[in-house]
């Protein structure tokens, strides 16, 4: 291809439309044919249609997939999580509404953890966002800060979340309590409270087997009412 000719669509459906009328004005001065010049303009009224149709539904696309992901990560998911953590202490809920539901399932027995597989990948990166208030946004992973390049370590099916309210870190293991397992970073943690709480984050990878890793350093924050 010559260099002159441009190399996005848009800037060579500019260049054709003028390369087609200088050449109805200079072609017979070149040497161009009546035939040849009549095929470059048709080939401008032919690329300008599909060029605009090209255009206009990528556009509508790229609009489509914003709205899809704004909907999703800004009005479902958050409404879904809160009402889920709502429900999953409600003293009629079972394990088998749990699973008909699709939710996480809480073990009556801790995993016991793998000597092994689960040892080499290390707790994940944690930061806690308090900026709103009733609630704390967990972010997590491998690259936490970039949603881009932060999927879970391979064979990791989520991050296990426990927390504890009060000061100071739980000094029993019986005192952490389990939040979720989740596998989409960040992560909201709704709490509804009228006045300051203190309240204590830690996460673990689990693997596919159920086997939790090594939990990353506790993270203390106050949650503003």
């Amino acid at each position: 291809m010559g260099g002159y000719i441009p190399a996005g669509n848009e800037a060579f459906e500019i260049w054709l439309n003028n390369f087609s009328q200088q050449l109805n004005v200079h072609g017979a001065a070149v040497g161009a044919t009546p035939a040849e010049i009549v095929e470059f303009m048709s080939a401008y009224s032919r690329f300008h249609p599909e060029n605009m149709f090209v255009s206009m539904n990528k556009n509508a696309y790229e609009a489509a997939v914003a709205a899809r992901d704004t909907d999703r990560n800004e009005v479902i998911e958050p409404c879904l999580r809160e009402f889920v953590q709502r429900i999953q202490n409600d003293p009629g809920m079972t394990d088998a509404i749990r699973r008909s539901l699709g939710i996480t399932v809480r073990d009556d027995i801790p995993t016991v953890q793998s000597e092994k597989a689960i040892e080499g990948v290390g707790p994940p990166l944690f930061f806690v966002n308090i900026g709103q208030a009733k609630r704390a946004i967990l972010s997590f992973g491998p690259n936490p800060m970039n949603a881009r390049h932060n999927g879970l370590p391979a064979g990791m099916r989520a991050v296990r979340i426990w927390y504890h309210i009060g000061k100071g870190e739980p000094q029993a293991e019986k005192d952490w309590v389990f939040l979720d397992d989740d596998n989409r970073s960040p992560y909201t943690h709704v709490t509804m409270n009228s006045e300051p709480l203190t309240v204590t984050y830690r996460v673990a990878y689990v693997d596919r087997h159920n086997r939790i890793g090594a939990p990353c350093a506790p993270v203390t924050v106050t949650i503003n009412p």
